[in-house]
């Protein structure tokens, strides 16, 4: 121990684990473990009688060793008083003045400002366990953190959880700016200056993808987007609705789980089929035949015995649940039918969005009420999960809104008629008027020009819905056939009001 006139410095200290501390001292007795010293005595020395420590950069000198003195005046002082110390904590929005580095090499003679980040660390941590490949749970380790503590104390090092968090994102980031990065090659290949809108799945590498493409296009040509790209991102209607009916499968019914073993007797074959949906729809056409399978093939009713594992499969399919199965196949046909239309490669799609997802909510509202639990919490499952990716105007990109008001057939009276029905008449009237403002931006902006006309919408139109009792009876099954034949019925008795401008015209015109 090394010593001087007036204090001791304290040992170097080991850090013992639970495990490690409950050690036998007597027989059959422990002792409790030892209580890691604070961090503080690396910047402290003790005197010798223990009551008072000195600072080991300014001298100051403070009371310690009893109960009632713990570290916090040490602490306080070793941050915001002693001048002394080169790791004080200042305010972070201060800067510090150091010579620019290049990679892998000293200082230049470049004298930048920088201020201290924790994200910029964090990224820089993530960064370096991944180039020196480093495990995760480095961070974790007493020499790392104790380095981090005398060399920046203002950085508190993360979990290794986290920070195996921190690199799967950087990871994701990076995967994010390559697509985009292969986007703009295509782009450029093809000769492409100016792009409307890019349709991708939901995922943070796709996110990053289309603000890399954006702010490549931006930097083009002016013109190369529109309304600066405020729309130029829209979500993958078809994956959207493959989460809302996975979210509805999570849970499968034992109906279902029958019916799939009994198909997976009859093929005999690893391969699986291609939806849920697809198989119970094959299956119910054979429902005879499965039942005198049952009746007249005993190794059918053994394969539900036991399999493999020594567990017993759910019984054969019985009448109750081909009718569950009936009603479910009825309901995902929906879904199914939205789908194959929102992935069609060779056709228009824009315009199909506001009529199958304004019929799918329908849909939902009414099974969510069935009588059948198994229907009514899987429709309240798939509810939910509307309502995160459609259940607001915000979070719906409202191009696909504007598509439809620019169909001659509809326009924007259907387009309100429609969100009064489904958002109730106050809401409508309040998306419609943020429609009707982004069609006199789009106007302005292909026109070349500022308009001073002032796109308006009547209030003749929710007077008229709010008369109108909206029911959900419908047309051979088809909801969106009863919704036009309603709107048509509106629009016969709406009384002609005048149109102030070229947007007002189109708006009123109808074919």
């Amino acid at each position: 121990m090394a010593e001087n006139s007036n204090a001791t410095t304290v040992e170097p200290y080991e850090i013992l684990t639970t495990d490690e501390a409950l050690v036998a001292t007597d027989a059959g007795t422990k002792r409790r473990p030892t209580k890691t010293p604070s961090k503080v005595w690396i910047h402290f020395t003790k005197n010798e009688g223990g009551n008072m420590c000195i600072c080991n950069y300014c001298g100051k000198d403070y009371a310690c060793g009893s109960k009632k003195v713990g570290t916090s005046t040490l602490w306080t002082h070793l941050n915001d008083q002693c001048k002394k110390y080169h790791n004080r904590l200042v305010d972070e929005k201060q800067k510090v003045l150091t010579f620019e580095k290049k990679y892998m090499g000293d200082g230049t003679g470049n004298l930048v400002a920088m201020r201290f980040s924790k994200d910029a660390c964090r990224k820089a941590l993530s960064k370096m366990i991944v180039l020196d490949e480093l495990p995760f749970s480095f961070v974790e380790r007493e020499g790392f953190r104790h380095f981090c503590f005398v060399a920046c104390p203002k950085f508190d090092p993360p979990s290794q959880t986290t920070i195996a968090r921190d690199i799967n994102q950087f990871y994701l980031d990076e995967k994010g700016e390559t697509i985009g990065k292969i986007i703009e090659a295509c782009l450029l290949n093809w000769g492409i200056e100016r792009v409307f809108t890019i349709t991708v799945d939901n995922a943070s590498a796709n996110d990053v993808a289309v603000k890399y493409v954006k702010r490549k296009l931006s930097n083009w040509v002016t013109d190369g987007i529109i309304l600066e790209g405020e729309f130029f991102h829209v979500r993958c209607c078809a994956h959207i609705l493959n989460l809302i009916v996975g979210e509805g499968l999570k849970d499968i019914h034992e109906s279902i789980i029958s019916i799939r073993n009994a198909v997976r007797y009859v093929r005999s074959s690893p391969s699986r089929w291609n939806s849920t949906y697809l198989m119970l729809e094959s299956a119910l056409k054979f429902k005879k035949a499965f039942e005198r399978l049952e009746e007249e093939d005993g190794n059918y009713v053994s394969y539900f015995l036991e399999d493999e594992s020594g567990k017993r499969k759910i019984r054969p399919p019985r009448f109750d649940d081909w009718e569950t199965s009936r009603v479910f196949v009825k309901f995902l046909k929906k879904f199914y039918d939205a789908t194959l239309k929102f992935s069609a490669s060779l056709s228009v799609t824009s315009n199909l969005y506001f009529h199958e997802v304004f019929s799918i909510q329908s849909e939902l509202t009414e099974l969510s009420t069935n009588t059948d639990p198994f229907l009514g919490t899987m429709a309240t499952s798939m509810q939910r999960k509307y309502d995160k990716y459609w259940g607001s105007i915000e979070s719906i990109n409202k191009l696909l809104l504007i598509s439809v008001v620019l169909d001659p057939r509809y326009k924007l009276d259907y387009v309100t008629f429609c969100l009064g029905h489904l958002y109730g008449n106050d809401k409508g009237e309040e998306m419609t008027k943020g429609l009707k403002e982004l069609l006199c931006r789009l106007y302005e902006c292909y026109n070349g020009r500022n308009s001073n006309s002032i796109c308006t919408q009547s209030s003749n139109d929710f007077q008229l819905l709010n008369g109108m009792n909206v029911d959900k009876d419908k047309h051979d099954g088809d909801f969106r056939f009863a919704m036009l034949q309603k709107f048509k019925k509106m629009r016969e008795t709406k009384d002609c009001i005048d149109t102030k401008n070229e947007v007002d015209r189109f708006s009123r015109h109808w074919l």
